[in-house]
Protein backbone atom coordinates (compact mmCIF):
# COMPACT_ATOMS: atom_id res chain seq x y z
CA UNK A 1 0.00 0.00 0.00
CA UNK A 2 1.42 3.36 -1.01
CA UNK A 3 1.68 6.13 1.54
CA UNK A 4 -0.83 9.01 1.14
CA UNK A 5 0.54 12.31 -0.17
CA UNK A 6 1.79 14.67 2.54
CA UNK A 7 -0.33 17.78 2.80
CA UNK A 8 2.35 20.01 4.25
CA UNK A 9 4.11 21.53 1.25
CA UNK A 10 6.89 22.87 3.42
CA UNK A 11 8.66 19.54 2.93
CA UNK A 12 9.02 20.19 -0.79
CA UNK A 13 12.44 21.62 -0.22
CA UNK A 14 13.68 18.49 1.52
CA UNK A 15 17.26 17.55 0.69
CA UNK A 16 18.85 14.16 0.74
CA UNK A 17 22.57 14.48 1.11
CA UNK A 18 25.09 12.01 -0.11
CA UNK A 19 28.81 12.55 0.07
CA UNK A 20 31.14 12.43 -2.90
CA UNK A 21 34.02 9.98 -2.94
CA UNK A 22 36.76 11.11 -0.60
CA UNK A 23 39.39 11.29 -3.30
CA UNK A 24 41.88 14.06 -3.78
CA UNK A 25 41.50 14.45 -7.51
CA UNK A 26 38.24 14.74 -9.44
CA UNK A 27 37.17 12.30 -12.14
CA UNK A 28 34.72 12.48 -14.99
CA UNK A 29 33.03 10.18 -17.45
CA UNK A 30 35.53 10.95 -20.23
CA UNK A 31 38.16 10.65 -17.50
CA UNK A 32 39.86 13.45 -15.75
CA UNK A 33 41.69 11.55 -13.01
CA UNK A 34 45.02 10.62 -11.52
CA UNK A 35 45.52 7.24 -9.94
CA UNK A 36 48.02 8.44 -7.39
CA UNK A 37 45.55 10.42 -5.31
CA UNK A 38 42.73 7.92 -5.89
CA UNK A 39 44.87 5.13 -4.46
CA UNK A 40 45.91 7.37 -1.60
CA UNK A 41 42.31 7.90 -0.52
CA UNK A 42 41.07 4.42 -1.40
CA UNK A 43 41.76 3.14 2.09
CA UNK A 44 39.48 5.83 3.54
CA UNK A 45 36.40 4.49 1.77
CA UNK A 46 34.15 2.49 4.07
CA UNK A 47 32.56 0.41 1.32
CA UNK A 48 33.23 0.03 -2.37
CA UNK A 49 30.68 1.22 -4.89
CA UNK A 50 30.92 -2.04 -6.76
CA UNK A 51 29.68 -4.00 -3.77
CA UNK A 52 26.69 -1.69 -3.45
CA UNK A 53 25.60 -1.73 -7.07
CA UNK A 54 24.85 -5.05 -8.68
CA UNK A 55 23.93 -3.59 -12.04
CA UNK A 56 25.93 -1.28 -14.26
CA UNK A 57 24.94 0.05 -17.67
CA UNK A 58 27.36 0.42 -20.54
CA UNK A 59 29.46 3.58 -20.29
CA UNK A 60 32.23 5.28 -22.16
CA UNK A 61 35.54 3.72 -21.27
CA UNK A 62 37.53 5.42 -18.55
CA UNK A 63 41.20 6.19 -19.03
CA UNK A 64 43.43 6.55 -16.01
CA UNK A 65 46.23 9.02 -16.44
CA UNK A 66 49.35 9.03 -14.23
CA UNK A 67 51.41 12.20 -14.18
CA UNK A 68 55.16 12.40 -13.97
CA UNK A 69 56.66 11.82 -10.55
CA UNK A 70 58.14 15.29 -10.80
CA UNK A 71 54.76 16.95 -11.18
CA UNK A 72 53.11 18.86 -8.35
CA UNK A 73 50.17 16.49 -8.54
CA UNK A 74 52.42 13.63 -7.43
CA UNK A 75 54.04 15.72 -4.72
CA UNK A 76 50.60 16.81 -3.58
CA UNK A 77 49.42 13.23 -3.22
CA UNK A 78 52.55 12.23 -1.32
CA UNK A 79 52.44 14.97 1.30
CA UNK A 80 48.67 15.39 1.51
CA UNK A 81 47.64 16.94 4.79
CA UNK A 82 44.16 17.06 6.36
CA UNK A 83 44.09 20.86 6.05
CA UNK A 84 45.11 20.83 2.41
CA UNK A 85 42.26 21.80 0.04
CA UNK A 86 40.74 18.91 -1.89
CA UNK A 87 39.03 19.22 -5.30
CA UNK A 88 35.41 18.39 -5.84
CA UNK A 89 34.47 15.15 -7.57
CA UNK A 90 33.37 15.90 -11.15
CA UNK A 91 31.90 13.49 -13.64
CA UNK A 92 29.82 14.23 -16.71
CA UNK A 93 27.46 11.26 -17.24
CA UNK A 94 27.26 9.79 -20.72
CA UNK A 95 25.64 6.60 -22.02
CA UNK A 96 28.18 5.95 -24.76
CA UNK A 97 31.60 7.30 -25.72
CA UNK A 98 31.48 10.38 -27.89
CA UNK A 99 34.12 12.45 -29.58
CA UNK A 100 34.47 16.14 -30.27
CA UNK A 101 33.83 16.72 -33.96
CA UNK A 102 35.16 19.82 -35.68
CA UNK A 103 35.63 22.98 -33.61
CA UNK A 104 39.21 23.45 -34.77
CA UNK A 105 38.39 27.05 -35.62
CA UNK A 106 37.00 27.58 -32.11
CA UNK A 107 40.23 26.73 -30.29
CA UNK A 108 42.20 28.74 -32.86
CA UNK A 109 40.05 31.81 -32.18
CA UNK A 110 40.23 31.22 -28.44
CA UNK A 111 44.02 30.96 -28.46
CA UNK A 112 44.47 34.01 -30.65
CA UNK A 113 42.19 36.17 -28.54
CA UNK A 114 43.49 35.17 -25.13
CA UNK A 115 47.06 35.88 -26.24
CA UNK A 116 46.15 39.23 -27.83
CA UNK A 117 46.34 42.72 -26.31
CA UNK A 118 42.64 43.46 -26.78
CA UNK A 119 40.67 44.77 -23.78
CA UNK A 120 38.54 41.60 -23.86
CA UNK A 121 41.52 39.24 -23.59
CA UNK A 122 40.77 38.41 -19.94
CA UNK A 123 38.52 35.57 -20.93
CA UNK A 124 36.21 33.84 -23.42
CA UNK A 125 32.51 33.05 -23.11
CA UNK A 126 31.18 30.10 -25.12
CA UNK A 127 27.46 30.73 -25.55
CA UNK A 128 24.91 28.47 -27.17
CA UNK A 129 21.67 26.59 -26.81
CA UNK A 130 21.38 23.17 -25.15
CA UNK A 131 23.25 20.40 -26.91
CA UNK A 132 25.54 22.54 -29.08
CA UNK A 133 28.66 21.08 -27.47
CA UNK A 134 29.69 23.65 -24.86
CA UNK A 135 30.52 21.01 -22.27
CA UNK A 136 32.19 18.84 -24.92
CA UNK A 137 34.61 21.69 -25.69
CA UNK A 138 35.48 22.11 -22.02
CA UNK A 139 35.90 18.36 -21.62
CA UNK A 140 38.27 18.30 -24.58
CA UNK A 141 40.35 21.08 -23.04
CA UNK A 142 40.55 19.32 -19.67
CA UNK A 143 41.34 16.01 -21.36
CA UNK A 144 44.40 17.50 -23.04
CA UNK A 145 45.49 19.43 -19.97
CA UNK A 146 47.74 18.21 -17.16
CA UNK A 147 44.62 16.85 -15.43
CA UNK A 148 43.80 14.51 -18.29
CA UNK A 149 47.29 13.49 -19.28
CA UNK A 150 47.51 15.64 -22.39
CA UNK A 151 46.58 12.80 -24.75
CA UNK A 152 44.07 13.27 -27.59
CA UNK A 153 42.26 9.97 -26.93
CA UNK A 154 38.78 11.44 -27.20
CA UNK A 155 39.32 13.97 -29.94
CA UNK A 156 38.16 13.26 -33.45
CA UNK A 157 39.96 15.12 -36.17
CA UNK A 158 37.64 16.06 -39.03
CA UNK A 159 39.36 17.16 -42.25
CA UNK A 160 39.03 20.87 -42.94
CA UNK A 161 38.89 22.06 -46.53
CA UNK A 162 41.17 25.01 -47.28
CA UNK A 163 38.38 26.76 -49.15
CA UNK A 164 36.31 27.29 -46.01
CA UNK A 165 38.95 27.92 -43.40
CA UNK A 166 42.36 29.49 -43.17
CA UNK A 167 43.38 27.29 -40.25
CA UNK A 168 46.13 24.84 -41.18
CA UNK A 169 45.36 21.10 -41.30
CA UNK A 170 47.26 20.55 -38.06
CA UNK A 171 44.75 22.76 -36.24
CA UNK A 172 44.41 20.15 -33.50
CA UNK A 173 47.53 21.82 -32.15
CA UNK A 174 45.36 24.81 -31.24
CA UNK A 175 43.42 22.66 -28.80
CA UNK A 176 46.61 21.22 -27.35
CA UNK A 177 48.18 24.65 -26.98
CA UNK A 178 45.15 26.13 -25.24
CA UNK A 179 44.73 23.06 -23.04
CA UNK A 180 48.34 23.15 -21.91
CA UNK A 181 47.53 26.40 -20.07
CA UNK A 182 44.61 24.98 -18.05
CA UNK A 183 45.37 25.14 -14.31
CA UNK A 184 41.87 24.53 -12.89
CA UNK A 185 38.45 23.43 -14.08
CA UNK A 186 34.93 23.41 -12.68
CA UNK A 187 31.69 21.85 -13.95
CA UNK A 188 28.47 23.34 -12.59
CA UNK A 189 25.68 20.75 -12.46
CA UNK A 190 22.23 21.79 -11.24
CA UNK A 191 21.52 18.28 -9.94
CA UNK A 192 24.79 18.29 -7.97
CA UNK A 193 24.37 21.27 -5.66
CA UNK A 194 27.95 21.51 -4.27
CA UNK A 195 29.25 22.22 -7.78
CA UNK A 196 27.09 25.36 -7.89
CA UNK A 197 28.05 26.85 -4.52
CA UNK A 198 30.71 29.52 -3.97
CA UNK A 199 32.57 27.98 -0.99
CA UNK A 200 33.06 24.68 -2.80
CA UNK A 201 34.14 26.50 -5.97
CA UNK A 202 36.87 28.47 -4.19
CA UNK A 203 38.04 25.46 -2.19
CA UNK A 204 38.13 23.18 -5.25
CA UNK A 205 39.96 25.49 -7.68
CA UNK A 206 42.58 26.30 -5.05
CA UNK A 207 43.31 22.58 -4.74
CA UNK A 208 43.50 22.13 -8.50
CA UNK A 209 45.73 25.14 -8.99
CA UNK A 210 48.13 23.79 -6.39
CA UNK A 211 48.34 20.58 -8.46
CA UNK A 212 49.04 22.29 -11.79
CA UNK A 213 52.72 22.01 -12.78
CA UNK A 214 52.63 25.61 -14.06
CA UNK A 215 51.88 26.83 -10.53
CA UNK A 216 54.24 24.63 -8.52
CA UNK A 217 55.45 27.65 -6.46
CA UNK A 218 51.84 28.12 -5.32
CA UNK A 219 51.79 24.52 -4.11
CA UNK A 220 55.04 25.05 -2.21
CA UNK A 221 53.59 28.18 -0.62
CA UNK A 222 50.47 26.34 0.49
CA UNK A 223 52.58 23.53 1.86
CA UNK A 224 54.67 25.88 3.99
CA UNK A 225 52.06 28.48 4.99
CA UNK A 226 49.40 27.10 7.30
CA UNK A 227 47.71 30.49 7.44
CA UNK A 228 46.82 30.28 3.76
CA UNK A 229 45.72 26.67 4.26
CA UNK A 230 43.37 27.85 6.99
CA UNK A 231 41.97 30.56 4.74
CA UNK A 232 41.20 27.94 2.10
CA UNK A 233 39.55 25.46 4.46
CA UNK A 234 35.90 24.70 3.78
CA UNK A 235 34.97 26.39 7.05
CA UNK A 236 36.71 29.63 6.01
CA UNK A 237 35.30 29.39 2.48
CA UNK A 238 31.81 29.02 3.92
CA UNK A 239 32.33 31.95 6.25
CA UNK A 240 33.57 34.25 3.46
CA UNK A 241 34.14 32.90 -0.05
CA UNK A 242 35.32 36.33 -1.17
CA UNK A 243 38.02 36.63 1.50
CA UNK A 244 39.16 33.08 0.87
CA UNK A 245 39.47 33.74 -2.87
CA UNK A 246 41.37 36.99 -2.41
CA UNK A 247 43.68 36.08 0.47
CA UNK A 248 44.06 32.39 -0.33
CA UNK A 249 44.45 32.46 -4.12
CA UNK A 250 44.64 35.85 -5.83
CA UNK A 251 46.97 37.73 -3.48
CA UNK A 252 49.46 34.83 -3.20
CA UNK A 253 49.48 34.44 -6.99
CA UNK A 254 50.05 38.17 -7.49
CA UNK A 255 52.87 38.10 -4.92
CA UNK A 256 54.53 35.07 -6.50
CA UNK A 257 54.23 36.67 -9.92
CA UNK A 258 55.67 40.04 -8.83
CA UNK A 259 58.66 38.33 -7.22
CA UNK A 260 59.33 36.32 -10.38
CA UNK A 261 58.61 32.93 -8.81
CA UNK A 262 55.74 32.39 -11.25
CA UNK A 263 56.39 33.45 -14.85
CA UNK A 264 53.74 35.76 -16.27
CA UNK A 265 52.66 33.19 -18.86
CA UNK A 266 49.02 32.55 -19.63
CA UNK A 267 47.07 30.27 -17.27
CA UNK A 268 43.41 29.34 -17.78
CA UNK A 269 40.57 28.43 -15.44
CA UNK A 270 37.69 26.75 -17.29
CA UNK A 271 34.17 26.88 -15.84
CA UNK A 272 31.35 25.00 -17.52
CA UNK A 273 27.66 25.77 -17.06
CA UNK A 274 27.39 29.12 -15.29
CA UNK A 275 23.68 28.96 -16.12
CA UNK A 276 23.38 25.72 -14.13
CA UNK A 277 24.64 27.49 -11.01
CA UNK A 278 21.87 30.07 -11.40
CA UNK A 279 19.36 27.38 -10.38
CA UNK A 280 20.93 27.56 -6.91
CA UNK A 281 20.81 31.35 -6.69
CA UNK A 282 20.84 32.43 -3.03
CA UNK A 283 18.33 34.92 -1.61
CA UNK A 284 21.20 37.30 -0.92
CA UNK A 285 24.71 37.55 -2.31
CA UNK A 286 26.46 36.42 -5.46
CA UNK A 287 25.92 33.61 -7.85
CA UNK A 288 29.00 32.02 -9.38
CA UNK A 289 28.86 34.30 -12.43
CA UNK A 290 28.54 37.53 -10.43
CA UNK A 291 31.16 36.29 -7.95
CA UNK A 292 33.74 35.83 -10.71
CA UNK A 293 32.83 39.16 -12.30
CA UNK A 294 33.12 41.05 -8.99
CA UNK A 295 36.65 39.77 -8.33
CA UNK A 296 37.93 39.85 -11.90
CA UNK A 297 39.87 43.08 -11.41
CA UNK A 298 41.96 41.36 -8.71
CA UNK A 299 42.98 38.50 -11.00
CA UNK A 300 46.54 38.54 -12.32
CA UNK A 301 46.54 39.69 -15.94
CA UNK A 302 47.92 36.30 -17.01
CA UNK A 303 45.11 34.32 -15.33
CA UNK A 304 42.32 33.90 -17.88
CA UNK A 305 38.76 32.53 -17.65
CA UNK A 306 37.00 30.35 -20.22
CA UNK A 307 33.36 29.76 -19.33
CA UNK A 308 30.17 28.48 -20.95
CA UNK A 309 26.57 29.63 -20.65
CA UNK A 310 23.31 29.09 -22.49
CA UNK A 311 22.39 31.82 -24.95
CA UNK A 312 19.08 32.39 -23.16
CA UNK A 313 20.99 33.31 -19.98
CA UNK A 314 23.83 35.29 -21.50
CA UNK A 315 22.74 38.30 -19.44
CA UNK A 316 24.35 36.81 -16.31
CA UNK A 317 27.73 37.39 -17.97
CA UNK A 318 27.05 40.90 -19.20
CA UNK A 319 29.46 42.48 -16.70
CA UNK A 320 32.32 40.20 -17.74
CA UNK A 321 34.59 41.97 -20.27
CA UNK A 322 35.16 38.74 -22.18
CA UNK A 323 35.24 37.80 -25.83
CA UNK A 324 32.03 35.98 -26.79
CA UNK A 325 31.83 33.06 -29.21
CA UNK A 326 28.36 31.92 -30.23
CA UNK A 327 27.82 28.24 -30.97
CA UNK A 328 24.22 28.53 -32.15
CA UNK A 329 24.23 31.59 -34.40
CA UNK A 330 24.13 29.39 -37.48
CA UNK A 331 22.68 32.09 -39.73
CA UNK A 332 25.72 34.32 -39.31
CA UNK A 333 28.51 31.75 -38.89
CA UNK A 334 28.81 29.06 -41.56
CA UNK A 335 31.52 27.28 -39.56
CA UNK A 336 28.84 25.99 -37.17
CA UNK A 337 26.86 24.38 -39.98
CA UNK A 338 30.03 22.95 -41.46
CA UNK A 339 30.91 21.27 -38.17
CA UNK A 340 27.49 19.62 -38.14
CA UNK A 341 27.78 18.57 -41.78
CA UNK A 342 31.20 17.06 -41.14
CA UNK A 343 29.84 15.21 -38.13
CA UNK A 344 26.96 13.72 -40.15
CA UNK A 345 29.33 12.72 -42.97
CA UNK A 346 31.63 11.06 -40.44
CA UNK A 347 28.73 9.13 -38.91
CA UNK A 348 27.63 7.88 -42.32
CA UNK A 349 31.16 6.79 -43.13
CA UNK A 350 31.70 5.00 -39.83
CA UNK A 351 28.37 3.19 -39.93
CA UNK A 352 28.79 1.87 -43.44
CA UNK A 353 27.03 -1.41 -42.63
CA UNK A 354 23.92 0.13 -41.10
CA UNK A 355 20.68 1.32 -42.62
CA UNK A 356 21.87 4.88 -42.47
CA UNK A 357 24.32 4.45 -45.35
CA UNK A 358 23.66 0.96 -46.67
CA UNK A 359 20.06 1.55 -47.71
CA UNK A 360 20.23 5.28 -48.18
CA UNK A 361 21.34 6.63 -51.52
CA UNK A 362 23.92 9.35 -51.75
CA UNK A 363 21.48 12.06 -52.79
CA UNK A 364 19.19 11.04 -49.94
CA UNK A 365 22.07 11.40 -47.47
CA UNK A 366 22.77 14.87 -48.84
CA UNK A 367 19.14 15.90 -48.40
CA UNK A 368 19.09 14.45 -44.90
CA UNK A 369 22.23 16.37 -44.00
CA UNK A 370 20.72 19.65 -45.17
CA UNK A 371 17.49 18.97 -43.31
CA UNK A 372 19.19 18.09 -40.03
CA UNK A 373 21.53 21.07 -40.20
CA UNK A 374 18.59 23.42 -40.78
CA UNK A 375 16.61 21.97 -37.88
CA UNK A 376 19.49 21.56 -35.42
CA UNK A 377 20.44 25.24 -35.03
CA UNK A 378 23.90 24.06 -34.05
CA UNK A 379 22.75 21.28 -31.71
CA UNK A 380 24.97 18.21 -31.96
CA UNK A 381 22.75 16.43 -29.43
CA UNK A 382 19.72 16.73 -31.71
CA UNK A 383 21.60 15.42 -34.74
CA UNK A 384 23.19 12.59 -32.76
CA UNK A 385 19.86 11.41 -31.39
CA UNK A 386 18.22 11.44 -34.82
CA UNK A 387 21.05 9.48 -36.43
CA UNK A 388 21.04 6.99 -33.54
CA UNK A 389 17.35 6.25 -34.04
CA UNK A 390 17.76 5.92 -37.80
CA UNK A 391 20.60 3.46 -37.27
CA UNK A 392 18.54 1.42 -34.83
CA UNK A 393 15.63 1.31 -37.27
CA UNK A 394 13.21 3.25 -35.07
CA UNK A 395 13.03 6.00 -37.70
CA UNK A 396 12.76 5.19 -41.40
CA UNK A 397 13.17 7.88 -44.04
CA UNK A 398 11.21 7.08 -47.20
CA UNK A 399 10.97 8.82 -50.55
CA UNK A 400 12.86 11.86 -49.40
CA UNK A 401 10.19 12.77 -46.84
CA UNK A 402 11.42 13.84 -43.42
CA UNK A 403 8.02 14.38 -41.80
CA UNK A 404 8.58 11.33 -39.61
CA UNK A 405 11.65 12.91 -37.99
CA UNK A 406 11.30 14.78 -34.66
CA UNK A 407 11.89 18.50 -35.04
CA UNK A 408 13.40 19.23 -31.64
CA UNK A 409 14.80 17.56 -28.53
CA UNK A 410 11.40 17.54 -26.84
CA UNK A 411 9.93 15.44 -29.64
CA UNK A 412 12.97 13.15 -29.53
CA UNK A 413 12.47 12.50 -25.82
CA UNK A 414 8.75 11.98 -26.45
CA UNK A 415 9.60 9.36 -29.07
CA UNK A 416 12.16 7.68 -26.82
CA UNK A 417 9.73 7.35 -23.92
CA UNK A 418 6.89 6.18 -26.17
CA UNK A 419 9.15 3.39 -27.43
CA UNK A 420 10.28 2.50 -23.92
CA UNK A 421 6.88 2.79 -22.19
CA UNK A 422 3.97 1.76 -24.46
CA UNK A 423 1.42 2.27 -21.67
CA UNK A 424 0.94 4.66 -18.78
CA UNK A 425 1.10 1.73 -16.37
CA UNK A 426 4.59 0.81 -17.52
CA UNK A 427 5.80 4.38 -16.97
CA UNK A 428 4.15 4.59 -13.56
CA UNK A 429 6.46 1.81 -12.38
CA UNK A 430 9.51 4.04 -12.87
CA UNK A 431 8.10 7.56 -12.56
CA UNK A 432 8.84 7.68 -8.83
CA UNK A 433 12.48 6.75 -9.51
CA UNK A 434 12.75 9.72 -11.87
CA UNK A 435 11.01 12.00 -9.34
CA UNK A 436 13.40 11.06 -6.53
CA UNK A 437 16.47 11.59 -8.72
CA UNK A 438 15.13 14.96 -9.86
CA UNK A 439 14.27 16.07 -6.33
CA UNK A 440 17.64 15.18 -4.82
CA UNK A 441 20.17 17.99 -4.78
CA UNK A 442 23.05 15.55 -5.04
CA UNK A 443 23.50 12.36 -7.08
CA UNK A 444 22.55 9.26 -5.09
CA UNK A 445 23.53 5.66 -5.65
CA UNK A 446 21.19 2.80 -6.45
CA UNK A 447 20.90 1.49 -2.89
CA UNK A 448 20.07 4.94 -1.56
CA UNK A 449 17.58 5.38 -4.37
CA UNK A 450 15.96 2.05 -3.48
CA UNK A 451 15.69 2.96 0.22
CA UNK A 452 14.06 6.30 -0.59
CA UNK A 453 11.73 4.65 -3.11
CA UNK A 454 10.69 2.07 -0.51
CA UNK A 455 9.77 4.85 1.91
CA UNK A 456 6.77 5.65 -0.30
CA UNK A 457 5.16 2.38 0.81
CA UNK A 458 3.93 1.36 4.25
CA UNK A 459 5.17 -2.16 3.56
CA UNK A 460 7.90 -3.04 1.10
CA UNK A 461 6.08 -3.96 -2.10
CA UNK A 462 9.02 -3.78 -4.49
CA UNK A 463 12.02 -5.98 -3.77
CA UNK A 464 15.62 -5.19 -4.60
CA UNK A 465 15.72 -7.39 -7.71
CA UNK A 466 12.47 -5.93 -9.01
CA UNK A 467 13.83 -2.43 -8.39
CA UNK A 468 16.99 -3.27 -10.29
CA UNK A 469 14.90 -4.41 -13.25
CA UNK A 470 12.95 -1.17 -13.15
CA UNK A 471 16.16 0.84 -13.08
CA UNK A 472 17.55 -1.19 -15.97
CA UNK A 473 14.63 0.05 -18.11
CA UNK A 474 15.71 3.65 -17.62
CA UNK A 475 19.47 3.20 -17.28
CA UNK A 476 20.03 4.92 -20.62
CA UNK A 477 18.30 8.02 -19.21
CA UNK A 478 19.54 7.87 -15.61
CA UNK A 479 23.18 7.02 -16.19
CA UNK A 480 25.23 5.42 -13.46
CA UNK A 481 28.42 7.32 -12.86
CA UNK A 482 31.80 5.97 -11.85
CA UNK A 483 31.07 6.49 -8.15
CA UNK A 484 27.84 4.49 -8.40
CA UNK A 485 25.50 7.49 -8.29
CA UNK A 486 22.96 8.16 -11.04
CA UNK A 487 22.26 11.35 -13.00
CA UNK A 488 20.24 12.36 -16.04
CA UNK A 489 22.45 11.89 -19.08
CA UNK A 490 21.85 15.51 -20.17
CA UNK A 491 20.35 18.64 -18.54
CA UNK A 492 17.76 18.90 -21.34
CA UNK A 493 16.25 15.57 -20.28
CA UNK A 494 16.01 16.79 -16.70
CA UNK A 495 14.25 19.94 -17.88
CA UNK A 496 11.89 17.95 -20.12
CA UNK A 497 10.85 15.62 -17.31
CA UNK A 498 9.96 18.56 -15.04
CA UNK A 499 8.37 21.10 -17.36
CA UNK A 500 7.11 21.55 -20.93
CA UNK A 501 6.56 24.48 -23.20
CA UNK A 502 3.07 25.70 -23.90
CA UNK A 503 1.33 23.46 -26.42
CA UNK A 504 3.60 20.46 -25.84
CA UNK A 505 2.30 17.13 -24.61
CA UNK A 506 2.40 16.66 -20.85
CA UNK A 507 2.76 12.90 -21.16
CA UNK A 508 5.64 11.48 -19.09
CA UNK A 509 5.87 14.54 -16.87
CA UNK A 510 7.30 13.70 -13.45
CA UNK A 511 5.93 15.13 -10.21
CA UNK A 512 8.96 16.38 -8.32
CA UNK A 513 6.81 16.67 -5.18
CA UNK A 514 6.69 12.87 -5.09
CA UNK A 515 10.47 12.87 -4.93
CA UNK A 516 10.53 15.41 -2.08
CA UNK A 517 7.90 13.38 -0.24
CA UNK A 518 9.91 10.18 -0.61
CA UNK A 519 13.10 11.87 0.61
CA UNK A 520 11.31 13.34 3.63
CA UNK A 521 9.72 9.99 4.54
CA UNK A 522 13.09 8.28 4.19
CA UNK A 523 14.73 10.80 6.51
CA UNK A 524 11.93 10.32 9.05
CA UNK A 525 12.44 6.57 8.91
CA UNK A 526 16.20 7.01 9.44
CA UNK A 527 15.51 9.29 12.41
CA UNK A 528 13.44 6.57 14.06
CA UNK A 529 16.26 4.08 13.57
CA UNK A 530 18.77 6.49 15.11
CA UNK A 531 16.57 6.88 18.17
Amino acid sequence: KKRPRLVNSSLDSGVFSTSSPDNTLPRRRKEVTRRNSHELQKSNSSTSVESQTAIRPTHASLFSRRLSKLSTGHLYSQVLQPKFPKPLYFEVPQCHPSTLSGRQWLFHEMREHLSSHLPTNRGVILAGGPGVGKTACILAMVERSCFGGGKPSLIEEVPVSTSSSSIPPSSGENLSLVSSHVVAYHFCQADNAPTCLLPEFVHSISAQMSQAPQLSPYFQLLQSDQTIQARLSLASCNASPSQSLVTGILEPLNTLSSTGKIPASMCIIVVDGLCEAEQHRPDHGDTLASFIARHLQLFPSWLKIVCTVRSSMLHICRVMPFHQISLDNTEADERLNKDLSDYIACRIKVTAETQLSNKMKKNMATKLTRYLVSKACGSFLYVKQILDYIEKGFLVVKAGSFKVLPENLSEIYQLAFNLKFPSSESFNQVSAIFSISLASLQPINLHELFNIFSALFIKTEVGWKDFQERYHLISEFLVMRRDGSVMCFHPTLRDWLVRRREGESTKFLCDIHTGHEAIALSMIRQAKILK
